[in-house]
């Protein structure tokens, strides 16, 4: 993956399921993660071959998050 450019804004979506290949069936992975409250995405996926944006540029910070309950849909 890489970025042409990058947006004001970044949305971000985690897929949390799986296909469990022996029994034919998606599960939800509820392994516990964590992220910065700041992301700083690399050079390294901006696809240009120029200059990259500094390090202020290249950094988003966390405004908001939404937690899905099991059985709260």
């Amino acid at each position: 993956m890489s970025f042409e450019e990058l947006p004001p804004v970044l949305v971000l979506q985690l897929k949390r399921f799986a296909f469990d290949s022996e029994v034919g069936e998606y599960y939800k992975n509820t392994k516990r993660i964590s992220f910065p409250k700041n992301l700083v995405i690399p050079p390294s996926l901006l696809s240009h071959a120029g200059v990259a944006p500094n390090p202020a540029e290249r950094t988003y910070s966390l405004t908001s998050g939404a937690l899905q309950l099991p059985g709260h849909m």
